[in-house]
């Protein structure tokens, strides 16, 4: 079905945002220290916080991708990942939007995590991952044709 892996890290925008906490609380932290007055500990503590933050941030958008291989799709970061063989997924679910949905979900066999939300905007998703998706059951359909109202 798919010719080799292939990688969909985040969007350069969204890495690119990830600066700007630790920008700021590096900014931040410079102003503390050319004050002439000692730095109050709610100061500090804000600085330490933005500098964390965005630290973490940018090492959690850094690292963060999906894999796709015809046996398993692999979502993780440097923070820990998840590996789902693709027998282990039962379909595909409709996310929030009226048009577009904005999230791309897989439903799993599992009990763990059910469902995998991965925002449509956050990752570089090419054609070839939209036809592995949208070749998944659609698992709202049949929802809707196996209820006897036609509801969900």
């Amino acid at each position: 079905m798919l010719a080799g892996v292939h990688v969909y890290r985040m969007r350069w925008w969204i890495r690119a945002l990830c600066v700007l906490p630790l920008t700021l609380g590096c900014q931040f932290a410079v102003d503390l220290f050319h004050r002439e007055r000692l730095a109050g500990l709610g100061e500090v503590m804000v600085c330490l916080v933005l500098i964390i933050v965005g630290i973490v941030a940018i090492l959690y958008s850094s690292t963060r991708a999906v894999a796709l291989s015809d046996d398993a799709v692999v979502i993780g970061s440097v923070f820990g990942g998840r590996r789902v063989p693709v027998n282990g997924i039962r379909g595909r679910r409709g996310g929030v939007g009226s048009f577009r949905p904005r999230y791309v979900n897989l439903e799993t066999d599992d009990d763990s995590d059910r469902i995998i939300g991965l925002a449509r905007c956050a990752y570089n998703f090419d054609l070839a991952f939209y036809e592995w998706y949208n070749a998944l059951p659609d698992l709202d359909a049949l929802d809707r044709t196996s209820s006897k109202f036609g509801l969900v």
